[in-house]
């Protein structure tokens, strides 16, 4: 059984927390972003807040990517481990096999978004003083997160979902099917 062992158990406490942590802490930190914004097709930012409300906005935004990044990080190493380990049981487990690839090809995306936040928080804190929203740091990083990287994060996204799905549901497992049972079942159980 794969769930037995004692490094399967904590590895999967740490996918399990970490993946929750940063999926509850993506949703939180988009609707706080895109506060800034008017609802539309295109990126329009809302002319009524003040200079200072939009850079308290996209601090408020910064300061959760702290939490988020940190837990996709150590669900993604957990995850890596956790293949390795695995290997052998993946042919026999269509469904984990079909999670792992979801998600080692959303990563590469996730890991730019990650770098893109650890840029704006060097920028923000460790920089000049950022006094208006149209600064450099903030249209390199979080303007171009959301005007350039939207569509390849929805779709990270949504695979993420997937794999989620397929984990609870399992719909790629191999059964194992015995020929005198299939036998059995034919002629009507004798």
């Amino acid at each position: 059984m794969l769930y037995k062992t004692k490094t399967s158990k904590f590895l999967l406490t740490l996918i399990t927390m970490g993946y929750f942590i940063w999926f509850g802490g993506s949703i939180i930190r988009s609707a706080v972003a895109y506060d800034l914004f008017v609802p539309a097709t295109e990126l329009t930012q809302k002319n009524y807040y003040s200079e200072e409300q939009k850079i308290n906005t996209v601090r408020l935004f910064d300061i959760g990517a702290i939490y988020t990044d940190i837990s996709y990080c150590a669900a993604l190493l957990s995850t890596i481990l956790l293949f390795i380990y695995w290997r052998k049981n993946l042919k026999q487990r269509g469904w984990l096999f079909m999670a792992f690839i979801l998600i080692f090809i959303s990563a590469p995306v996730e890991l730019i978004l990650i770098y893109l936040d650890i840029k704006l928080s060097m920028g923000l804190y460790y920089g000049n003083e950022i006094i208006k929203f149209s600064d450099k740091i903030i249209n390199d990083y979080f303007i171009f997160r959301y005007s350039k990287m939207v569509i390849p994060s929805t779709m990270s996204f949504l695979a993420y979902v997937t794999a989620i799905i397929f984990v609870i549901w399992r719909p790629l497992d191999k059964p194992k099917v015995d020929a005198a049972e299939n036998f059995n079942d034919l002629e009507g159980g004798k």
